[in-house]
């Protein structure tokens, strides 16, 4: 996903001219600039049926609007605080349908807040774990290992003589 962070002003949003045969509206460079996204997030919002998808062999062609933009900066920004496609889907829609928005989607945020809170609690023992492996290694006296040992023989001369 392309990571920019400021998007123009809606005021700024400009169609391109049309071609022969297009019409009015912005082209896929157009869209996923003014929305912050890659053109792969724009493919998937389109085959989840986010944003209308272009037709058989008309990709090249496709023009989106205004909304599009708006739909796409929010499924980048509920992508960054890590909601699935699933939930982004849902979340549209009951942002579409105002009337019953409040409770459904206070529930799928706050579920998505006790899943980032458990993955922080995940991280966290990770990072206590790793911290206690270097700590491991910083001691002066390591434990015996046989490899190292022949290695550190044959390099003082001392070869330890092998075994059939």
């Amino acid at each position: 996903m392309n990571h920019h962070t400021h998007a123009p002003h809606d005021s700024a949003l400009k169609p391109r001219p049309a071609g022969r045969g297009e019409g009015q509206g912005l082209g896929i460079e157009d869209v996923t600039a003014y929305a912050g996204v890659s053109e792969r997030l724009v493919r998937h919002c389109e085959a989840r049926g986010l944003i209308p998808g272009a037709g058989e062999g008309d990709a090249c062609r496709r023009r989106y609007t205004h909304e599009d933009v708006h739909v796409l900066r929010f499924a980048r920004r509920a992508h960054v605080l890590g909601f699935g496609m699933k939930e982004v889907a849902r979340m549209l829609f009951l942002w579409q349908n105002m009337r019953r928005m409040s409770p459904e989607m206070k529930g799928i945020v706050l579920s998505q807040r006790k899943e980032l809170e458990s993955r922080n609690e995940e991280l966290q023992a990770m990072a206590h774990l790793l911290e206690r492996l270097a700590n491991a290694f910083a001691v002066v006296h390591q434990p015996a290992c046989p490899i190292l040992e022949e290695l550190l023989a044959l390099r003082a001369g001392n070869a330890v003589s092998e075994k059939p």
